[in-house]
C-alpha cells in the first residue's frame, strides 16, 4: 500500500512540475504547449513506474552501481562543463545550452555501463550490508539432478522464503536431458519431470536462476 501511495505522489509531483513549467515566460504561447508539457511529464513518470513494476527482483549491487554511476557521471559533467565554458561561450547560444545536457547523458550512460560490468570486481555496497549478507548466507544455491527431479524446490522457491540465487550447471541440464531420453520408462518419466521443473523455474521472472 505504501508503494502505491509513493507512486501516486510521484505522478502528482510530475504533474505539479509541469504546471509550474507552463507558467514560464520562455515557453511558446501555442495552446497545445501546456498540455504537451504536463502530459509529457506525466507520461515520463508513468514510464518510470512501469519500468519499476516490470523489473521484478532488484539486486542491491546493480542498484548501487546505477546510483554511483549517476553520481560520477553528473560530477564529471559539472567539471567538464566548467572547463569547456570558455569555448561554449564563443559558440552559438543554443549549442551552449544543449551541450551540457548531451554531455551529461553520454557520461552518465558510460559510467553506469562501466560500473555494471565491473561491479563484481569492486565493493560499492556499504560494508555492514556485505557483513549482513555473509551472516544470512545469501550465497547462490547450486541445484543438482536429484533436487530438480524431486520438484519440491520449485514449490519452496515460489513461496519467496528463499532469496538466494539459484545456479544449475550445464552438466546437470545435460544429465536431465539424458535421463528424459532414456529407454527405461521410469527414468524417462523422472527426467521429463525434472525438465518440467526446470522450465517452471525459468518461466518465473521473480526467480533468479
Amino acid at each position: 500500500m505504501a508503494l502505491v501511495i509513493l507512486r501516486c505522489v510521484f505522478v502528482l509531483v510530475a504533474a505539479g512540475i509541469g504546471f509550474q513549467l507552463i507558467q514560464a515566460d520562455e515557453l511558446p504561447k501555442e495552446p497545445f504547449v501546456p498540455w504537451l508539457v504536463v502530459g509529457g511529464l506525466i507520461l515520463l513518470a508513468a514510464t518510470v513506474i512501469a519500468i519499476d513494476v516490470f523489473v521484478g527482483r532488484k539486486r542491491l549491487d546493480t542498484i548501487t552501481a546505477v546510483y554511483f554511476g549517476l553520481v560520477i557521471g553528473l560530477f564529471l559533467t559539472y567539471v567538464l562543463t566548467i572547463a569547456l565554458s570558455p569555448l561554449l561561450a564563443q559558440g552559438d547560444a543554443t549549442q551552449a545550452a544543449w551541450a551540457p545536457l548531451i554531455l551529461g547523458m553520454v557520461l552518465c550512460y558510460a559510467c553506469i555501463s562501466i560500473l555494471m560490468q565491473t561491479k563484481d570486481d569492486f565493493r560499492f555496497i556499504i560494508p555492514y550490508v556485505e557483513f549482513a549478507k555473509e551472516i544470512k548466507g545469501l550465497k547462490p544455491y547450486v541445484l543438482d539432478t536429484s533436487v530438480v527431479i524431486d520438484g519440491r524446490i520449485a514449490d519452496v522457491v515460489e513461496t519467496r522464503i528463499i532469496d538466494n540465487q539459484l545456479i544449475m550447471p550445464q552438466f546437470v541440464i545435460a544429465e536431465l536431458q539424458a535421463i528424459a531420453d532414456s529407454s527405461d520408462k521410469l527414468r524417462r518419466g523422472r527426467g521429463r519431470r525434472g525438465l518440467d521443473i526446470l522450465n517452471r523455474l525459468r518461466s518465473d521472472p521473480k526467480i533468479d536462476l
